[in-house]
């Protein structure tokens, strides 16, 4: 390669490397110079010695002067423009170029055009809309127009109707109306795969409000303006309005449930739903997620659980039967643990967290200790705690030199990690202390930031301190494993089961 072809390789390189900066110093250009000067600009500045170039950071050699700079506006006076920057002085295909295209936005305040920078084809977009707004009466602008007129005028007609929908206070009222509206337009609601440019929004209120014009030029181009492509849109549109129809409901339907938890809590309201058999559990992979392993709260449950079911109904039931589920794992009893044994076993998860609390013996079905299956070194004297903590933000617990106490930071924060970094270690600890103290889960509560233990201690007596002394340990394991700082400080303490 001689030296002016290495010469010109290595600028090419630099150019495109520094292209976004070019892109951003051009608009710059447009909207501080005379458009008519723009194009000397751009290329006095692309050529300006290095220790002048402090934004571009390239070095183009004047005396190759190998670029043109070559400014377009799209028609005069539309300051649609897009400029080129290429080697040699026509702009010809294969020619080493790069393209920046720029639209008008809006007027400063001397009436001047305010530029920003955009993609081909938005700018293709925006040229062809210019012809119509200048009156072109070719028979491509003519229908492109009219096919812009239509789609628009069918996102009116519907997100009217949308809007009447939602604004009367009554669910029913919604239902009806919605109703209908897929009724007269059935003929767009087919959704197939093809349809794969639909939006879904999880609130129909939001749907009225958005701006859907990006959506129609996905759509509708010059070149794409017959009945075919018109209808096209209207799938697409009435497909999106369906899938949020579809979302709303979901949502409102676990907002009704996490409504009903929080006006009467947990306990009575799972103490009012009845087990369904029908609903298989053990075949929803959320539902093997939580068990095995995993610490959520119950408005979590509510919120993440059976994303895949699309029967309103048989959610509704789901969640239920797994908030049923998950409060009975966390209050286990002998009425209720050979069910949820059978449950661990009938479904292969025997890594979760509770089936070190959960086993089926001859005595019945009962929670004990995870290192026997035998009935007979159970102890009449178990008792299970909850442990109530918070991060304790400093614990003076080292001595300097002088033998003055001095404070270490908690640098733990509360969140999932430190949920699932604690849970990762309860095996640990259990092994450790197996005959005196047994964790069972963790769990966090972010509504006041407080990590709740449950245990089941087998000391014979001062359990509740003796038990809360072991938790000590469990501390120091994460704080020996993780390279983070944590102390807790526990704030409550209850004994569910004397």
């Amino acid at each position: 390669m001689d030296p002016r072809e290495e010469r010109l390789e290595f600028e090419w390189g630099k150019l495109k490397f520094a292209k976004e900066t070019i892109k951003n110093g051009i608009e710059n250009t447009l909207n501080h110079a005379n458009f008519r000067n723009v194009g000397r600009y751009v290329k006095y500045d692309l050529y300006k010695p290095e220790h002048e170039n402090k934004y571009l950071n390239i070095t183009l050699a004047k005396n190759f002067n190998f670029w043109t700079v070559t400014v377009f506006e799209y028609e005069q006076n539309s300051r649609l423009t897009s400029i080129f920057i290429h080697n040699g002085n026509d702009l010809i295909i294969g020619n080493k170029c790069l393209a920046f295209y720029y639209l008008p936005i809006e007027k400063d305040n001397r009436g001047h055009a305010v530029f920003e920078s955009t993609d081909k084809d938005s700018f293709d977009i925006a040229c062809a809309k210019y012809k119509i707004e200048v009156g072109d009466t070719s028979p491509e602008y003519i229908a492109y127009k009219n096919a812009l007129e239509e789609c628009n005028k069918f996102v009116t007609e519907i997100k009217d109707r949308v809007y009447q929908a939602v604004s009367n206070l009554s669910w029913k009222n919604y239902i009806n109306r919605m109703k209908k509206i897929f009724e007269d337009y059935s003929q767009y609601t087919k959704d197939t795969l093809e349809i794969n440019n639909a939006i879904t929004v999880n609130d129909v209120t939001k749907f009225v409000k958005i701006d859907f014009t990006d959506m129609i030029d996905s759509i509708i181009t010059i070149n794409h303006s017959s009945e075919k492509d018109i209808e096209l849109f209207k799938r697409v549109f009435m497909v999106s309005l369906k899938r949020s129809n579809h979302a709303f409901k979901e949502a409102s339907v676990r907002a009704h449930i996490k409504a009903q938890v929080k006006k009467v809590g947990i306990d009575e309201y799972v103490k009012n739903i009845e087990i369904d058999s029908s609903i298989d559990l053990g075949s929803f992979d959320c539902v093997q997620k939580l068990i095995i392993g995993q610490s959520k709260t119950y408005d979590n449950i509510i919120d993440e659980s059976f994303k895949n079911i699309t029967d309103l109904e048989l959610l509704a039931k789901s969640i239920n039967q797994l908030l049923k589920l998950y409060y009975e794992y966390r209050h286990i009893n002998e009425q209720n643990a050979t069910r949820l044994a059978k449950f661990l076993i009938d479904n292969s998860l025997t890594k979760s967290i509770f089936t070190s609390k959960v086993k089926e013996t001859e005595a019945g079905g009962r929670y004990f200790r995870n290192h026997s299956n035998s009935a007979d070194n159970l102890s009449d004297i178990t008792h299970r705690y909850l442990f109530v903590a918070k991060i304790r933000k400093s614990v003076a617990n080292k001595q300097n030199s002088e033998g003055k106490w001095i404070k270490e930071e908690s640098t733990a924060e509360f969140n999932d990690l430190l949920i699932m970094r604690l849970l990762d270690l309860v095996p640990a600890f259990n092994l450790e202390h197996k005959h005196r103290t047994e964790i069972g889960t963790i769990t966090g509560n972010s509504e006041d930031n407080t990590i709740i233990i449950d245990a089941i201690s087998y000391e014979r007596k001062d359990a509740e301190k003796t038990t809360g002394a072991r938790l000590a340990d469990l501390v120091e394991m994460y704080n020996e494993k993780y390279n983070d700082v944590l102390f807790l400080k526990y704030i409550k303490v209850e004994c569910i089961d004397k």
